[in-house]
């Protein structure tokens, strides 16, 4: 069998010189966004070995002591890590199997839409709350479930049921978490599959109508298997940002009350390193975050690359 030779390095170096100096304008326009990416997210994990030290601000990372996997022993011996971690992976789950089908959902119902006003009407209404900041979107959820003056208690009452104080019941503290996630990020998500949608043929609706094929069969038959590889690709994003929860929405929500059921990595570390000045282990603890995802989406990439041929990398 007859095998093609590999270009040589010096080869390869110069066809990427000669594809800089003829797209030079746009490599240009590429460095300030690859700076940004570099002083965000590479130079900061350099600052990683503290996880490893006894870290202090006036001594500096040079002059700080070494104590090892001393800082790890102390996150797994903390006795509410695993209350913490509980917490942190239940609400990822929620936002993952409830949260996830919700954007393909919205989107393939707006393509079913036929009125291009309405359709246009609902899709800015659906964005909006993406743009609203977690401190009004807890405010707004904490007005609608006030005890007393609440919409949704108020209607609770009509049909004769006790008003529920949502907010201080833990419970109730991850369906909060997640309804408000979905409200304010699923229209803004859909955008994502409105654009995989339009890249069908519309041939392929015409012959499948003429076939006497309803709404749902074109929908499971036609739209959903071509766009599959993008919800792949999203569904392994979102299985590796799973500890990513984010510090804004919960600490905007969260009370004393519900603390046992809302605390989780992300408000532990503002309250261990930046409040009480332990940086170490709160970077032992970015780290393990880290890792749990680095996992996870390898994990998930190797499954879906066995079981349905797609993956990140290939």
């Amino acid at each position: 069998m007859r095998t093609r030779n590999k270009p040589s390095i010096a080869f390869q170096l110069s066809s990427l010189k000669d594809n800089i100096l003829h797209n030079k304008v746009l490599y240009l326009m590429v460095i300030p966004g690859l700076v940004f990416f570099v002083m965000i997210r590479i130079i900061p994990i350099l600052g990683s070995v503290i996880a490893w030290q006894r870290y202090s601000i006036f001594r500096g990372i040079l002059g700080s002591p070494w104590v090892g996997w001393a800082n790890f022993r102390e996150m797994f011996a903390y006795e509410g890590f695993y209350r913490v971690l509980s917490n942190t992976m239940l609400i990822g789950f929620y936002r993952v199997v409830i949260g996830f089908p919700v954007p393909i959902i919205l989107a393939l119902l707006l393509n079913e839409v036929k009125s291009i006003k309405f359709q246009k009407f609902a899709q800015s209404a659906l964005y909006l709350p993406y743009f609203l900041s977690w401190v009004v979107v807890g405010q707004l959820f904490m007005n609608a479930l006030h005890p007393s003056t609440g919409i949704v208690n108020i209607l609770l009452t009509r049909f004769g049921v006790e008003p529920v104080f949502f907010f201080g019941q833990p419970q109730y503290f991850h369906a909060l978490v997640t309804i408000s996630y979905i409200w304010k990020f699923a229209g803004y998500q859909s955008i994502i599959y409105l654009a995989a949608i339009s890249t069908v043929d519309p041939s392929l609706y015409e012959a499948a109508e003429i076939d006497g094929a309803g709404p749902l069969v074109k929908i499971f038959r036609i739209t959903l298997p071509i766009i599959a590889p993008v919800i792949i690709i999203m569904m392994l994003l979102s299985i590796g940002q799973f500890m990513e929860i984010g510090f804004d929405q919960i600490y905007v929500m969260m009370n004393p009350l519900v603390r046992s059921t809302a605390d989780i990595f992300d408000t532990y570390i503002y309250r261990v390193g930046l409040v009480n000045g332990r940086f170490s282990i709160t970077t032992a603890i970015g780290l393990f975050k880290s890792l749990v995802g680095l996992v996870l989406i390898m994990g998930g990439n190797f499954i879906s690359q066995k079981w349905l041929g797609r993956g990140l990398f290939r």
